[in-house]
């Protein structure tokens, strides 16, 4: 947050000033000079934020000159480029953002004024005799020196190094990551910045190409799951914070890499309950059905929120909430395994959904919405109605739960948690996008990685209102016509 007088910036004559002091080893650099000031054109005080625009870019050019002059007498020009190519980039985002022509104009200008730095740079630290650079288009330039010409590219932001922001993405890491866990995921990065060495040329070919090494070095698959947290969450922090325009139209290719599972067991073969299985589970009066009637109710919010039946058996009177003026069910974080976290959710409740909470909230006196009766010494409740519902679901011929080895093909299993793939199936024959379906069903079908919903929840409150996501959510009274 900017003070009342922003740093570096100084009234003089109704203008406001750049000012920046040099430190007594970089006064040298620039021959005993001892400070710079310049007039940013903005008045004083009506076009403070004007001011501070022109004051974060020549603090940036003045920068990169001090840094220039640096590696110049070091013999180093590797990072001039990339100093460049930040400005170049936060001024192409702040001109796509501009919302007036006299703003984009003024960025334009600016911009041009980068270029010709570029020029400057290239020609002062890189270029062979101060050779003369044809620059007829905005920063399109022709340059027949090898050397000088990668500068260029990279400076402008036509060829950019992977691992350009590593040290802003270490900064950022920082904050939620241990010491250690950050070292590693950057060792990670530079890593496959030896195979990828610029962003261009980033494929989700490349990708496999580069996890297949792997893995022919003897990599496991968990050292390899490692690998790709660690550049998604690269690739993610580049494309959130809009550091490379590069990427703005481009799908993360990192997150729909899967790796094939290397043990002698493969998961259950689970699939969607079709609309006939949930009537018949509804209507058919087994044994298990009429000695625990309540079982139709932990079915039924079952197809509403495609949850385990751990997480219904937790959910509490006090979980019917009200959310951005729509009434919702909190589904607090669900169970987790290792290759299986589920967070949080707000299920909004439809006009049928609504019927089934008013009345279990009327009937009941206990803190849980569903009832369950338990002898357990834990007193876990959803042992029992699991028990329960296995056998109703097994009387009326539903095949077991099946544990495969690989070269097994057991018979297709539907199991109570089966009805969130028939959610999202049923979604998505409605044409509801896959974002949205990601959204409403807690987890990241197009990620693929399963990981913690929550995290999608934040990115989507504001965009995804919860008057859409009922009315999305509605689709699902339209299905259960038979409730």
């Amino acid at each position: 947050m900017e003070g009342k007088n922003p740093k570096y910036l100084r009234p003089r004559k109704k203008r406001y000033h750049f000012y920046f002091r040099l430190n007594p080893k970089d006064s040298v650099l620039f021959g005993g000079k001892k400070s710079f000031a310049k007039s940013t054109g903005a008045k004083y005080p009506e076009e403070r934020d004007k001011a501070i625009l022109q004051r974060d870019l020549l603090l940036a050019q003045l920068k990169m000159e001090i840094e220039a002059r640096r590696q110049a007498k070091e013999g180093k020009v590797e990072t001039l480029a990339f100093e460049h190519q930040k400005v170049i980039n936060e001024l192409q985002t702040k001109r796509m953002e501009a919302k007036t022509d006299e703003d984009r104009q003024g960025l334009t200008e600016l911009l041009d004024k980068e270029y010709e730095r570029v020029e400057d740079s290239a020609k002062q630290f890189v270029s062979p005799q101060g050779q003369e650079l044809y620059t007829p288009v905005e920063g399109n330039f022709e340059i027949k020196d090898k050397k000088t010409n990668q500068f260029v590219e990279v400076a402008i932001g036509k060829t950019i190094p992977f691992v350009s922001y590593l040290k802003e993405y270490e900064e950022y890491r920082n904050k939620d990551l241990s010491e250690k866990e950050t070292k590693q995921h950057i060792k990670i990065i530079k890593n496959f910045g030896k195979h990828i060495k610029t962003v261009d040329n980033l494929s989700e070919i490349e990708v496999q190409r580069f996890f297949n090494i792997k893995e022919d070095y003897g990599c496991k698959i968990s050292t390899l799951r490692k690998y790709k947290t660690a550049l998604n969450g690269y690739y993610k922090f580049l494309k959130k914070r809009k550091l490379l325009n590069i990427l703005q139209d481009k799908s993360n290719p990192f997150a729909e890499h899967e790796f094939e599972k290397k043990s002698k067991w493969i998961g259950i073969n689970r699939v969607a309950w079709l609309l006939e299985d949930l009537q018949l589970l509804l209507a058919e009066q087994t044994t298990q059905m009429k000695n625990a009637p309540h079982l139709r109710d932990w079915i039924l919010l079952g197809m509403y929120t495609g949850s385990r039946l751990e997480t219904l058996a937790n959910l509490k009177r006090e979980n019917i909430v009200i959310k951005q003026n729509i009434r919702c069910m909190y589904l607090p974080e669900e169970k987790q395994k290792d290759m299986h976290k589920m967070g949080e959710r707000y299920v909004p409740i439809t006009p049928k959904c609504e019927k089934i909470i008013d009345r279990l909230l009327a009937e009941g006196n206990d803190k849980y919405l569903l009832q369950v009766e338990t002898n357990r010494a834990d007193n876990k409740r959803s042992p029992a109605i699991s028990q329960i519902f296995s056998r109703h679901k097994d009387n009326l011929g539903f095949p077991k739960e099946q544990r495969l080895n690989k070269n097994a093909h057991g018979k297709p299993t539907k199991v109570f948690h089966s009805t969130r793939y028939t959610i999202n199936t049923h979604l998505a024959l409605m044409k509801i996008p896959t974002d949205k379906r990601e959204v409403l069903c807690g987890w990241s079908e197009r990620e693929r990685s399963l990981r913690m919903a929550e995290t999608t929840y934040l990115m989507w409150e504001q965009s995804y209102p919860y008057n859409e996501r009922l009315k999305d959510w509605k689709l699902l009274d339209d299905y259960y016509e038979f409730i």
